[in-house]
This record gives C-alpha cells, structure tokens and sequence, in this order.
C-alpha cells in the first residue's frame, strides 16, 4: 500500500474532494489516523456458543475494510474456516493466513479470488526485499512443533509440575525435547525456503509473536519461551 499512500498524500486536495464524497465516517478516521488509504484484514469469530480468542475453532469468516471503496467491514472468504493470524503483504494486494489445526499456510487475493495453499506450518510475518522485491513468507515448522507441545504437556500432567524451576529442569534435562524452528520461503516461490532460527522456541502453542522490522535487519518475539519477560 505504499505506492497508494504516496499518491494520496502527494494529491492531498484530491484526497480531501474525494474523502467527502466517498468516505464514510470510520474510514474518514481511519485515513486521519493512519495518515492515507488504509487496508485492514481480520479473522471474525462467528460461533455462537463460545469466543475464540487464540483462534484455534473452524468458526470464522475472513473480513477486510478498505478505506477507498468500503462504508463497511466486507467477507473476503465467507466460508466459515479457520482464519489463523491473517496477514497483509506489503503491497497490500493479497492476504496471508494459516489453517491452525492443519497447520497449513495459504494466499488469496484482497477480492476472495486465487485461494491457494503455498506452505505447511503457521505464518507469523511477511517482509518484501526491498532490493529484489521478493516477499518472504516467515513461518513455523509445525511438524516439530506438535514433538515439543505434544511431550511438553504429556509430562506437565504426568508429573503435575508446577513452578518454572522443575520446568526448567525438565526442558534441560534427557527428556529435553526439539524446537520448533522459524523458516521463510518465498510467497511466489514457496519451495524456496530457508532455516531464519532454530535456537531456542518463539513462543505459546497458539501465539507465536515473531516479527521482522522493515529493513529486515531485527526480528522481535518471545524467546527464549517459556523464560523471556
């Protein structure tokens, strides 16, 4: 969207005629705030029986708001699925989400059109080279992703640990189980892919907070879990 928001600010008259006649009062707001033409996208839980706040159900309809040519959130996939951390890439053209039980990742256009899935594991962030132009796709290889939950909580019930210092031990001890390491691949080329961090774990079962800064030089997130903060 940064093309959109250069012109849009370049042509600030253009913006105010046009903001007028065709923005309502939120996206008005939103343009006020965010300083331009705004695209957001969000995962709507749907079930009437219980929130799902870490989105783990199969109970939402993928939404988006564009401040251009939209009064009201519109569905971008209707069908009612798992929409798991749903991501815009940086041309704002196409949104990035992952299939949480599945732990499959796909793309689709900001119309609904071209649902494809492009890789396995659960998308935490997308960063476009800004040499090349290549969006990189940054994700968690799940398959030894459910090794560690899966033993982790196997033994916190088996031994009713409690505390961080028998947890510590346990991690660090012979029944030390594998990390769930951090890829990227390329969003237009997913079988190139490449190992980013394999250290340490990056975060809870259903919330992995790995982000990369705009220059692609720091990457945040909460490791080493279960011991940063």
């Amino acid at each position: 969207m940064r093309k959109n928001l250069f012109l849009y600010i370049f042509g600030s008259l253009i913006i105010l005629i046009f903001r007028n006649v065709a923005f309502g009062g939120t996206a008005l707001k939103i343009n006020e705030l965010t300083g331009g033409r705004t695209r957001i996208v969000w995962a709507q839980d749907l079930s009437p029986e219980i929130s799902d706040p870490f989105l783990t159900k199969k109970s939402h309809q993928l939404m988006g708001f564009d401040t251009y040519n939209n009064e009201s959130p519109v569905p971008i996939l209707r069908h009612l699925s798992n929409y798991w951390k749903p991501l815009i890439t940086p041309d704002g053209q196409r949104i990035v989400f992952s299939h949480f039980k599945n732990k499959e990742i796909f793309v689709v256009n900001w119309d609904g059109s071209g649902l494809r899935a492009v890789s396995v594991g659960l998308a935490t962030d997308i960063w476009q080279d800004p040499v090349s132009g290549i969006q990189w796709v940054y994700a968690i290889e799940c398959d030894k992703w459910e090794i560690y939950t899966g033993k982790l909580f196997a033994f916190l019930e088996k031994y009713k640990i409690r505390g961080s210092g028998r947890l510590r031990r346990l991690l660090e001890g012979e029944d030390k189980v594998g990390w769930a390491p951090l890829y990227r691949f390329q969003l237009d080329n997913p079988d190139v892919r490449e190992i980013v961090w394999d250290k340490t774990e990056l975060g809870g079962k259903e919330l992995v907070w790995f982000q990369l800064s705009h220059d692609g030089k720091i990457g945040a997130a909460a490791f080493p879990w279960p011991y940063c903060g």
